[in-house]
């Protein structure tokens, strides 16, 4: 694509606010408290413009505030200290707000998409961060199978090994 290809994306993005202050600082936020969505998704076009001299500093704000929203001992994710990766949540994203450490698989892949594109156009490697492990967790979390998923809740895992919205 080139850019003017994606001037009617970009031109939507521009009426979201960029968040520049406090915990959701790099977010992308239209007012209806779906930060995770909205970043991630605002950074597809962002990265398509294929032009990181205008976005880079956007871009890698976005991506670092979908990095602080992860549900991890690192982003104020509360759990058993000794078990952290039994904890239920632990690795997905929810909608962003950091004083609700919640997790679902839509949330979750569309964070994922987006800093997937993100770490592509910013020239980085995804391996460098446990992000990805850290998810992977999330998602066996969300399986269900005795054999993949380590969770102990009650009626879950059960054995028919799909998926489930949430823990």
């Amino acid at each position: 694509y080139s850019k003017s290809d994606m001037l009617p994306a970009l031109n939507n993005i521009e009426s979201f606010q960029v968040t520049t202050a406090g915990d959701f600082f790099g977010a992308f936020d239209s007012g209806i408290y779906k930060t995770n969505y909205e970043t991630s998704i605002c950074i597809l076009p962002l990265v398509a413009a294929n032009d990181l001299p205008t976005y880079e500093t956007t871009i890698t704000n976005a991506k670092d505030y979908l990095l602080s929203i992860q549900n991890t001992e690192a982003n104020v994710y509360s759990c058993d200290p000794d078990t952290p990766l039994n904890c239920e949540f632990y690795g997905g994203w929810g909608y962003g707000d950091p004083s609700y450490p919640w997790a679902d698989l839509s949330n979750t892949q569309w964070t994922l998409m987006g800093l997937h594109y993100a770490y592509n156009a910013l020239g980085l490697t995804s391996a460098d961060t446990d992000f990805g492990t850290d998810a992977l967790t999330y998602v066996r979390h969300c399986h269900n199978d005795t054999y993949i998923n380590d969770l102990s809740l009650p009626g879950f895992p059960g054995t028919d090994g799909g998926l489930t919205y949430n823990p």
